[in-house]
């Protein structure tokens, strides 16, 4: 299971994931162990806030987006994609 976290100061969780271009990232593998990957950046075009919708996004191979507060918009538009 690949789970995300919005961090761009990649020690802490933040907010603002449809502007978010910073994520950590993690495998929660079959054994029942979190496993540390590498960090996930994306340039200002991939935010999900402007990405023009074209191709994959890699956070939609997320299993789980941890974030803090974020806004209808962010929900909304990952809604469109199937989550929440």
């Amino acid at each position: 299971m690949k789970i995300g976290v919005t961090s761009q100061n990649l020690r802490t969780v933040t907010g603002h994931a449809s502007k978010a271009r910073s994520f950590l990232m993690y495998e929660w593998t079959a054994e029942q162990t979190l496993q540390p990957e590498e960090p996930l950046e994306l340039s200002m075009e991939m935010s999900i806030h402007a990405w023009d919708k074209r191709g994959d996004h890699p956070l939609l191979a997320l299993d789980y987006l941890i974030t803090g507060p974020c806004g209808k918009s962010f929900i909304n538009q990952m809604k469109q994609f199937g989550y929440g």
